[in-house]
C-alpha cells in the first residue's frame, strides 16, 4: 500500500512546530529534515530536545543529511516519537554501526541514496533495512528541481532484488524523496516507489490536508 510521508524542513524550531501544528495527524509518519551544513548547506534546528515537550499525534522519522550520521544518531536516543531514521549511504560514519545503533533504539531503519551514487554501495544492506530512500532532488532544501532519471536507477534496482538468486525475505520498500508534488507524483508512482517524501507541496501550502488528499487520489 502506498503512502506518503510530509517532510517538515526548517531552521528554527518555532517555525517547525508551527508548521506540524498544521499538519500532524494528517498521516502515520512526518519527517524531520535533519542537516548539518557540511553534508548539505543548510542547518536545521539544533533545540531537538524540545520535541519532548510536544504530544503529537504523528509518529517522526528523521532523514539525516549529516556528514557524521553515527553521531546524530545517538543526539536523538533520548527523543521521543522518533520511528524510523534514515542516513544516507554517502555519510563518512560506517553503515552497519548506523543500522546497528539505530536498532538499538528499537527504531526502523532507511538508507538514502543520491543519484549519482551507485547501486553497489548500498548492495550489502538489501536486505537487512526497512527502507531505501531514493533522492529525486539534489538533497538540502525543499522545492529542488526533480530528477526524472533517477526512475532508472529505481528500475535496475526492483529488477535486481526480483532476481531468483537476490529474493530477500526482507526486501526494503522503496521511497523518493524531493520534487514530488501533483506533477510528479504519478510519474514516481509508475517506477515502483512505495512510499512518497513530500515537502513544501504539502507543509507549504495554504490547506495541507486538501494538498495531500490530492496527491494521495493520484497514488491510491
Amino acid at each position: 500500500m502506498p503512502s506518503i510521508v510530509p517532510s517538515i524542513l526548517e531552521n528554527s524550531f518555532e517555525k517547525f512546530a508551527e508548521i506540524l501544528e498544521k499538519i500532524d495527524g494528517l498521516t502515520p509518519l512526518i519527517e524531520i529534515d535533519v542537516m548539518d551544513g557540511i553534508f548539505v548547506p543548510n542547518k536545521s534546528f539544533q533545540d531537538v530536545e524540545r520535541l519532548n515537550d510536544l504530544n503529537p499525534k504523528s509518529k517522526f522519522q528523521l532523514h539525516l543529511m549529516v556528514d557524521d550520521a553515527l553521531g546524530e544518531i545517538e543526539r536523538w536516543k533520548d527523543i521521543k516519537n522518533v520511528a524510523k531514521i534514515i542516513f544516507h549511504i554517502e555519510t563518512s560514519s560506517n553503515p552497519h554501526k548506523c543500522i546497528s545503533a539505530i536498532r538499538e533504539q528499537n527504531r526502523e531503519v532507511g538508507i538514502a541514496i543520491k543519484l549519482d551514487t551507485p547501486l553497489d554501495a548500498i548492495t550489502p544492506y538489501f536486505g537487512i533495512i526497512d527502507e531505501l530512500l531514493f533522492m529525486t532532488v539534489n538533497p538540502g532544501r525543499q522545492g529542488g528541481k526533480f530528477l526524472p532519471e533517477v526512475g532508472d536507477k529505481i528500475k535496475a534496482f526492483n529488477f535486481f532484488a526480483n532476481q531468483p538468486v537476490n529474493q530477500f525475505r526482507d526486501k526494503p520498500r522503496i521511497g523518493v524523496d524531493g520534487g514530488i508534488n501533483k506533477d510528479t507524483i504519478a510519474v514516481a508512482s509508475s517506477w515502483g516507489v512505495e512510499i512518497f517524501g513530500v515537502g513544501s507541496a504539502i507543509a507549504k501550502t495554504e490547506d495541507p490536508k486538501k494538498s495531500y488528499e490530492e496527491l494521495k487520489s493520484l497514488i491510491a
